[in-house]
């Protein structure tokens, strides 16, 4: 998984006389972006308005690659994107890379555990609200929701879509060991 995003900010229209076809250019601005990071579902993110079949044209600051990418489909999370036509770095079938990148994006991954030693991905039931599915960054997913069991069923759904899963209670404790051990350490240090 890539922690590497395109900048949140609007990409220039390369072209106004094609509107068919949405077409766009950005010179990716850090340069330790690698070619592989360009198909991880996560670096596009912040540009979740892009239309499928949009082609978009990134160019590495250091002229490493200059290719034009195809927008396939919104995923959760980012989208879906595959290579188009360009220059991919020397040595290197953009194919294959595609190819992995989309494999490792496929495997189950565990969500996230808050703080409170909680996972992040959960049902939660108010009055108000009555069950609802809470999602990544606390994004309600979908509220009004019937019953326990549906409400559980939209978040299975909801973390399978992003190839995750939520953490089991020997993963849970796992972690709340580990967090417990780390703390004691740090009270153990002299000041």
């Amino acid at each position: 998984m890539t922690e590497k995003t395109l900048t949140a900010k609007y990409l220039k229209r390369e072209s106004h006389w094609d509107m068919t076809v949405p077409q766009y250019f950005e010179t990716l601005e850090d340069e330790t972006i690698k070619y592989s990071d360009l198909f991880h579902r996560q670096f596009w993110r912040h540009h979740m308005t892009l239309r499928p079949n949009s082609l978009v044209r990134l160019r590495h600051p250091l002229g490493t690659f200059d290719v034009i990418l195809n927008v396939v489909h919104k995923v959760a999370g980012g989208l879906q994107v595959e290579f188009f036509a360009g220059r991919p770095p020397r040595g290197v079938d953009p194919y294959k890379i595609e190819a992995e990148v989309r494999e490792e994006d496929m495997k189950l991954t565990m969500a996230p555990i808050a703080t409170d030693g909680k996972p992040i991905c959960k049902v939660q039931y108010t009055a108000k609200t009555k069950w609802r599915v809470l999602g990544l960054g606390g994004t309600e997913v979908q509220r009004d929701i019937g019953s326990q069991r549906e409400a559980e069923a939209i978040l299975i759904n909801y973390l399978t879509s992003m190839n995750m899963r939520n953490p089991s209670d020997d993963e849970l404790l796992a972690h709340a060991t580990k967090k417990a051990a780390a703390l004691a350490a740090a009270q153990k240090e002299p000041a």
